[in-house]
């Protein structure tokens, strides 16, 4: 690896007259203000939001609260924004976000002028805030479930006690209900339920029905019982349909006297008939099993319901027929007053003036509806940082080819910076999770998912898609597909899923693409990379040598890392690699050089011995790059300056590594997000790297990387000793003893420019 540094500054320093002592050098080096000094190293940059004007982004759960008259959302990536009523700003509560996603409850509850609120994960792990998310604490008696429970649901009473509904894993799996009565500060389990056979866990719901401060909906299986959260006690209440135990919710509401109950269980709807005590029909909406992510019904008006899930239905006749009211062309043309086509809540809230409001929380944003739903209007301003980002290419070095992946809104591509640092977009296909590459040429874009391949063809600006059969292969973590362009050649490129459909080995093999003008071509290749025993092992990162694209390299999730030196036609292991096994969500990442070939990094999870490895040897033997990334995990790493600089996105925030100093350097600051950075890419001549992250949308950073040295001195009619310069040479600040007054002090390079 060969260092070349940007500027290389030897210093001459004058002192003349009799003035003041100037600023550091350190700071007068500075030519913008903006530029933030990260460490010793005089490595200087400063970031810019990249915002989007389409409200890509994904809310998990929302709260309206009477108290202050206040919208406060929480996204699936964990960050929670709130606004008053009567404002337009949004505040972030917790920008260094220490959730693990995905989010599965939230609320927020105000009493006695404290706000408290509530974050569940679906592993089982718990944040409670009494300070409106100032600080975050674990609730008491949650202890032993976390990371040991799939949480499926949390509701709030109306008198504050918070209820979660989980399936615990420690030895026998069981369906249990926790209550907590001091608004999620400790929790006390209040009810096992068991059964003779191990049913899926959505067989289980739980609602707080509207108009009631008291009482809690608790569905097990084929039994709905209400729990008093003032009385401790279940009452019995009815059988419902079973319908092969497939998966329900329920929902409900006293209104005028009367006590209205709904049952949703696979694609048939149900009522309650409370003098017959029997459940009919109501309507059937689909013969597949269909999981409704929420299910509710009005207040107000009990004979309307509402069904979420990729679509948006609603009824006004007792939920004897439905009609679709989110559709994917009408989002696009209209995102401020359309729904988007991915409902995750609907949520009644009754306001300041007593009226019925409903908060949808959607992939596409927050939405306010004050009309029963019959219009809309996106709360979610067009510059909040909320996207949830998989990868990003900018074709060209050219910030108008600016292509990215974002969790539910599929591909876009980004032109035309707007005042506010936003960006508007075109999107171009839905399909979700994809992955994006190109050739060094730039010239076309490459796009997998779980459903699809797809080509961006720069000469028509057409979208080529092809349709391949691993409908079922992402069922091992819900990782995305793995994803390489040939370096050399812009229609071909290399892919792979976990294992062929139906395919019971769940072999894990590459497919070479290739694009003729018209088709897309995919050819499977002979190696199977799943061996381990549980056959469980699939490869997650692939990489082709830019200096010779006859060398491949592969790393699987069980952190097994093979080179092929003839296009993936022989593979052989490497068998001194320390290992670094996959992330879930977004694999491991492997980077050749540019300009040394055999010269490779890899990073994955850390597993406590360090992020990242370099090899100089094709992969034969591996060493830990530095020693500043350990405990974390690495997404994407970008290589810059002969591979002198590295960027690298981390679960834990942006990372810089320089090899002259041979370590890695933060480049956090309060305005970024420090967690999951999922995607990099860097541009030498602009001296710039764009970053993406799931759940805060898309950074820029520019940067200076400067060195100084002291290499001589001219002190004008001074005693030798009057003045002494500290550390010399030196690559960081400069400090300046002096027993005399300093009139000025000038720094000229060595070309003798000043």
């Amino acid at each position: 690896m060969k260092l070349n540094i940007q500027h290389k500054l030897a210093l001459l320093i004058c002192f003349v007259g009799i003035a003041f002592l100037s600023p550091s050098f350190a700071q007068t080096s500075r030519s913008n203000d903006d530029f933030k000094i990260f460490g010793d190293t005089l490595f200087q940059g400063k970031w810019s939001p990249r915002g989007i004007n389409n409200q890509t982004g994904s809310i998990a759960f929302a709260n309206y609260d009477t108290y202050d008259s206040s919208y406060t959302f929480i996204t699936t990536a964990g960050y929670i924004f709130t606004t008053k009523e009567s404002e337009i700003d949004w505040k972030l509560l917790n920008p260094n976000n220490d959730f693990d996603a995905p989010i599965v409850g939230f609320n927020r509850f105000s009493a006695g002028g404290t706000t408290y609120m509530n974050v569940v994960a679906r592993d089982g792990f718990h944040y409670h805030s009494n300070d409106g998310g100032k600080s975050w604490a674990s609730g008491v008696g949650l202890t032993s479930i976390e990371g040991f429970a799939t949480v499926q649901k949390m509701v709030q009473a109306g008198n504050g006690n918070v209820v979660l509904l989980l399936e615990e894993k420690l030895g026998q799996a069981n369906i249990a209900l926790y209550e907590s009565n001091d608004y999620g500060a400790s929790f006390n389990k209040i009810k096992t339920f068991k059964s003779p056979i191990q049913l899926a866990l959505n067989n289980y719901d739980i609602s707080k029905p509207i108009g009631s401060d008291s009482e809690l909906l608790v569905l097990y299986v084929d039994t709905l019982s209400l729990y008093n959260v003032v009385r401790d006690s279940f009452n019995f209440y009815s059988k419902t349909p079973a319908f092969s135990f497939r998966e329900a919710r329920v929902s409900g509401a006293f209104s005028n006297g009367d006590f209205n109950v709904f049952l949703i269980r696979g694609g048939s709807v149900y009522k309650y008939d409370a003098i017959n005590l029997f459940w009919n029909r109501q309507s059937q909406i689909s013969f597949e099993s269909q999981q409704a992510h929420t299910f509710s019904i009005s207040g107000a008006k009990p004979n309307r319901l509402f069904i979420g899930n990729t679509n948006f239905q609603k009824s006004i006749d007792t939920a004897k027929t439905w009609s679709i009211q989110n559709n994917l062309n009408d989002y696009l043309l209209n995102r401020r007053s359309n729904l988007h086509p991915g409902i995750n809540a609907i949520k009644s809230f009754t306001n300041v003036r007593q009226a019925e409001i409903f908060l949808i929380s959607t992939d596409g944003g927050l939405f306010l509806s004050q009309d029963q739903l019959n219009s809309v209007v996106n709360l979610t301003p067009s510059n909040l940082q909320i996207g949830n980002h998989y990868d990003l290419k900018i074709l060209k070095d050219d910030l108008s080819n600016l292509f990215t992946s974002t969790s539910a809104q599929g591909l876009h591509t980004y032109t035309n910076y707007n005042p506010d640092s936003t960006i508007n977009t075109e999107h171009i296909d839905w399909e979700t999770n994809y992955v994006v590459g190109s050739s060094t040429m730039n010239s076309n874009l490459w796009a997998a998912s779980k459903d699809e391949i797809g080509f961006v063809s720069s000469l028509t600006d057409r979208f080529y898609r092809a349709t391949w059969n691993y409908v079922d292969s992402l069922s091992l973590g819900g990782n995305k597909p793995i994803l390489k362009a040939h370096p050399n050649n812009s229609t071909e490129a290399v892919c792979a899923g976990f294992y062929n459909k139906n395919d019971i080995d769940k072999q894990s093999y590459l497919y070479k693409l290739s694009f003729d003008g018209i088709n897309i071509n995919v050819e499977r290749m002979d190696k199977n990379f799943n061996l381990n025993f549980p056959k469980s092992e699939f490869i997650s990162a692939i990489e082709i040598d830019e200096i010779n694209s006859d060398s491949w390299y592969v790393i699987t999730n069980d952190g097994n890392f093979y080179t092929s030196t003839d296009a993936g036609e022989t593979w052989k292991r490497s068998a001194f690699f320390n290992g670094l096994f996959s992330n879930a969500q977004f694999g491991s990442c492997i980077v050749t050089s540019s300009t040394t070939e055999g010269l490779v990094f890899v990073g994955g999870r850390g597993n406590g011995n360090g992020s990242i490895y370099f090899s100089r040897n094709f992969g034969k033997d591996f060493s830990l790059l530095g020693n500043g990334l350990k405990e974390t995990e690495v997404f994407d790493i970008a290589s810059l300056d002969n591979d002198s600089l590295l960027f690298v996105a981390t679960k834990d925030g942006p990372f810089v590594y320089s090899e002259k100093f041979g370590d890695w350097e933060a480049l956090m600051t309060t305005e970024i997000p420090h967690r999951n950075w999922t995607c990099v890419q860097a541009f030498e001549n602009e001296n710039s790297a764009w970053f993406g992250t799931f759940g805060r949308g898309l950074w820029e950073f520019n940067y200076q990387f400067i060195q100084d040295t002291v290499s001589a001195i001219n002190e004008t009619g001074r005693p030798t000793n009057a003045i002494r310069l500290h550390p010399n040479p030196t690559s960081g600040h400069l400090k300046i003893d002096t027993k005399v007054e300093i009139e000025a002090i000038s720094v000229h390079a060595i070309d003798g420019k000043k």
